[in-house]
């Protein structure tokens, strides 16, 4: 599973209690030209900021006496990659597609945020349409200031878009074994796949990430239970003491 981008490109404070307080500077201040001894003109300016509270997230799955006995260590670094790429699902799709319900804490993501500027494909283009012309428009639709660090995030499913886009020429953009880095495209399963995308639905997200911000405390911590009436999903309960 490929998930884990916000981790990488956005910025992280590690927090050991409480809430953590981050200003929000701005860009750039103005300056001015000032004479020897003059007055230095005073920029006005609301620092504001924002408050970053650490949210709970967690996850229980099967593990039998049997598994400890035969698969025990092997399988336990499978169910730990397992677990790492839930959590990442999870941070990916909170910056990204949180629909600011109760399923991601009231969090709303980036592609469901009306105050984030949508760039729109021609009309009658899907996600298997996009050109490299495309990615290169939607970043410049983002602040001057912003397109030196940015990153344009899509599924992994785009990737094979990008390997088909070819020149006027009808040469391929990528051609096989072509690094891609200077395309500046990172992938995430927590975005839609090709075959979820109608015309006009957001499937992609452009900008400069590291101005956004995550809190992030404890870290994973993984506990065994062995007797407790567990609730499922659909609303039955599991017994971990009768399952062994």
């Amino acid at each position: 599973i490929e998930v884990g981008v916000v981790t990488r490109l956005c910025r992280i404070y590690d927090l050991t209690a409480g809430t953590l307080k981050v200003p929000n500077v701005p860009s750039m201040v103005p300056v001015a030209a000032v004479g020897e001894g003059a007055e230095i003109p005073l920029v006005d300016y609301v620092p504001g900021g924002i408050s970053l509270d650490p949210l709970k997230w967690g996850g229980i799955t099967d593990w039998t006496n049997e598994m400890s006995e035969e698969v025990g260590a092997q399988y336990v670094q499978n169910l730990i990659q397992a677990v790492g790429n839930g959590f990442g699902f999870a941070m990916d799709a909170s910056v990204l597609t949180a629909d600011g319900t109760g399923t991601y804490h009231g969090l709303t993501g980036i592609l469901n945020d009306p105050d984030v500027p949508a760039h729109v494909l021609a009309e009658g283009k899907l996600m298997g349409d996009t050109s490299y012309d495309d990615v290169i428009d939607l970043e410049g639709s983002i602040a001057a200031g912003s397109r030196r660090n940015a990153r344009s995030v899509f599924h992994p499913d785009f990737g094979l878009v990008t390997r088909k886009m070819k020149e006027d020429d009808g040469s391929r953009t990528f051609p096989p074994g072509t690094d891609m880095s200077e395309a500046r495209i990172e992938f995430t399963e927590a975005l839609p796949k090709r075959s979820e995308v109608a015309a006009d639905d957001p499937f992609g997200a452009s900008g400069d990430f590291s101005h956004v911000t995550i809190a992030r405390a404890r870290g994973l911590t993984v506990d065994r239970l062995t007797e407790a009436t567990l609730k499922r999903g659909d609303g039955t309960l599991f017994s971990l003491a009768q399952r062994d």
